[in-house]
Parts: structure tokens; sequence; C-alpha cells
């Protein structure tokens, strides 16, 4: 279904389709958002959500750049939706935490139905519901004798047991369900892509058509189209940060870090900011501070330099006294080369084995050696990527080895096996970097 936009002819907005969008996905372009995007031509109006409820529909997938803060966003909404809609039961599910379920379906063959997709949820969300020594394949759903069963109307029925506080809360969440009053945000689909697209995929498309109230997942937008047909709904895409944003952004990291008001540092990290985009080069500083994840790079790249350029009083900071570390780093040369020596840093270790990755310890020895041993092949693996991509057509060929590795290299961010963030996508077989400066 269609709707004239009533500001200007030139467009028509899509309202929803009971079918699939595989017809209309073939004149369908995303544009994507840069630092010159003026959202204002859109014929949809920018949407800044604070609660689920303030997109329309119940469906909705949220689609972004590496680093544009989809899983921010994703928590940011939870919070709030739960202090203005207390009865709306709210959990937000890590796809990537639950790989050994997906992997059981894949192993198994699983037709994911209702009840299997009710079971993942009951884990996902850490509801105790089992006998003593069940086991979580069997779990409370389905066969005769569980606690628990689906309707013709698909509700859950559950029959009487012993009220402990664990089937309480199981009989809450079953309340809620039954009630439409269950909101599931799914995070991270392309990290479990390509090895587990179709169990995911299987499990989306029955929540769909459950009593959730709300069924939100995000996305990079190398694996859109999947989610898209699945769901029936194109994606919200995040928009990089304005000007204002990434001041407004910075002063609120460093406020927190100096235990200051931010609205004595505006006008500080507004100048501080006009600097670094001077001395970067504008160009390049403003397309690179776009993304939320280069805003957080800098600010903890920068802290002391501009501690240094507010004169402010340096034991107010929470992370003062300097290390010998620390002014070491703070007297180098600032220049990109050093913000992205950190930028690939936090990639690395703080992204893609960082907090999403709980379970890693950095201080195992045999561990570190082996992530170090990753970091090194990671480097050479885009080093060998750029050239591709900086000489290709060029006078200078690469061997035949060479590019079998290369082509190879190609093939894992098409599939979405390497998931940094560095490179974002490939067109045709180009890698296209989130940033051109890499």
């Amino acid at each position: 279904m269609f709707s004239r936009d009533s500001t200007d002819d030139d467009y028509i907005v899509w309202v929803k389709s009971k079918g699939n969008l595989n017809a209309l996905l073939q004149y369908y372009t995303i544009r994507r958002p840069n630092f010159d995007f003026d959202a204002s031509n859109c014929p949809n109006p920018n949407i800044l959500p604070k609660t689920l409820t303030d997109i329309p529909g119940n469906i909705v997938i949220i689609s972004g750049e590496p680093g544009l803060g989809k899983s921010t966003l994703l928590s940011h909404l939870a919070v709030h939706t739960k202090e203005q809609y207390t009865k709306l039961w709210v959990s937000k599910i890590n796809f990537h935490d639950h790989i050994e379920w997906f992997s059981t379906w894949k192993r198994d063959k699983t037709n994911v139905n209702l009840e299997e997709a009710l079971v993942f949820v009951y884990g996902a969300i850490g509801l105790q519901a089992l006998e003593e020594n069940e086991q979580p394949t069997s779990n409370v759903l389905g066969t005769s004798g569980k606690r628990v069963s689906i309707n013709s109307v698909n509700e859950i029925t559950m029959r009487d047991v012993n009220k402990t506080d664990d089937v309480m809360e199981v009989a809450l969440f079953n309340y809620c369900y039954n009630n439409n009053q269950v909101a599931l945000l799914f995070d991270g689909f392309d990290e479990i892509c390509p090895d587990y697209a179709n169990e995911a995929l299987q499990l989306l498309s029955v929540l769909k058509s459950s009593r959730v109230a709300h069924l939100w997942v995000t996305t990079r937008p190398y694996v859109l189209d999947q989610l898209q047909c699945t769901l029936s709904t194109f994606a919200h895409i995040l928009l990089v940060l304005s000007e204002n944003g990434r001041v407004t952004c910075l002063a609120k990291i460093w406020s927190k870090q100096l235990d200051l008001d931010p609205t004595t540092l505006t006008e500080h990290v507004s100048n501080f900011y006009s600097l670094v985009c001077e001395v970067l080069d504008d160009w390049v500083a403003l397309t690179f501070t776009g993304v939320p994840l280069h805003i957080f790079m800098i600010a903890e790249t920068l802290l002391h330099r501009f501690i240094n350029y507010a004169e402010l009083d340096p034991k107010r900071s929470n992370v003062l006294p300097i290390s010998s570390d620390d002014s070491k780093r703070d007297y180098k040369v600032m220049n990109l080369s050093t913000l992205y020596e950190t930028f690939i840093d936090i990639k690395f270790y703080k992204v893609r084995f960082g907090s999403k990755k709980a379970f890693v310890s950095f201080k195992d020895p045999d561990l570190r050696r082996m992530l170090d041993q990753e970091h090194k092949a990671f480097l050479d693996h885009h080093k060998q990527l750029s050239a591709y991509t900086l000489l290709k057509g060029s006078t200078i060929k690469f061997s035949d080895g060479e590019m079998q590795n290369i082509y190879n290299l190609v093939e894992a961010v098409r599939s979405g096996e390497e998931k940094s963030g560095i490179i974002d996508m490939i067109v045709g077989d180009e890698p296209k970097f989130v940033h051109h400066q890499h």
C-alpha cells in the first residue's frame, strides 16, 4: 500500500505490505546517509524515538552502518519504554549470545514453530521454568505433561504447578504475552550471518505472527534484504550525527569524566572541535566524526589535550592523575594517523572482542597471545584489501596467489564472516571501507 506525500508530488510513501517485498526491492534503493546527507529532502520526516511506540507499526527494522549506535538505541528505547508503559514486558535479546541455540536448530534441522520460538524466548530472557533434571531442549512447552502449551489462538496455557518464584515469573510473562504486552528487541542480526541466518529468520517469521506486541531487529545494511522480505517491512535507517550532535556528544562524555556540568563545557568543546577539524582537514573530520563510535574514539584519544586547551583543573578528572603512558600519548602529534591507530585498537579489542563477548579475558596469557596473532592477521588482511582497492586498475599487478587470498578476504566480508566493521560492505568485488581514509 502506498500513499501520496502531501508535501511533494514527486514522492509516494510506502505504508505497508501484506505480501513479499521481493518485487518492490527491485525498484527500491536505500540512500546511504553520510555527512552531507540532507534529511530535509526526504519525504518522510526524521523520527527521534524515545519509546517503542513512537514509530508506527509493531515490526521495526533498524539498519545502520558500523558504529552508528544500533545497540545503544535499543537499550535506550527499552529503558524509556518500560518507564512509560509499566504493563509492557520489554526484553532486549542479543542474537550473538544464543549461537549455541541456533547451532542446535541447524544441526537438527529444526522446523521453528511457535512453540520452539517461545522456548527460545524463555531461555533468552532468562526465565527458569524447567523441572529439576529436565533438559533445556524439552523445556516447558509442547508435549503432553509439560507445564505450558499453545492453544488454537496462539495463547500460552499453563497447568497448575507449585507456585515457586520461577514459575510465577513465567506466569507473569505468559499473561503479558497472551494480552499482547510483550516487546522483544533483537540486536545484531548481521552478527550471526551467514551461518545462522536461516534459523534466525525462521524465528522472526514465527514471532511476527504471534502475540508479541513489538518486534524490533537491528542489522547492518548488507543483510537487510533478507530481513525486509521476511518481516514484510522496510527498514528505518540511522543517520549520522549533525555537527551540533557531535559537539553535544563530546560535551556529555567529557563532562562525565571531568565531573562537570556539560552546559559549562559546550563552548569550549565547540571551539576545540573546530580546531580538530582544522588540524585534520575539514572534509576528513566532517566525514569521520559523524559516527558516534568515532566521537567516542576522539573523546578517549584527546581528553588530555582538551583539558590543556580549556585550562581545566586536572584534579577534577576521574581519570587523572595522568599516568606516564597517558602523558606520552598526550604529546603525540595529533593527526589522522594517531586517531586511526586508536580507532583500529578500539574496533578490534573493544568492539570485536570486547563488551559483546564478555567471556573474553585479556588477562589470560594464552588467550592474549591468540588475540595478538589474530590482531596481526587482522591488520595484514585489511592492508591487502586496502592495496587492492587503491591499486585496482593500475599498472601494479598482484600475483595469482595474492589475488586468490584477496578474493577469499572479499568473500569473508561479503558473507559477514569478517565483522570488525572497518569494511562496511562489498560492491561488486570491491571493498567499501567505512571511511575512505582507511
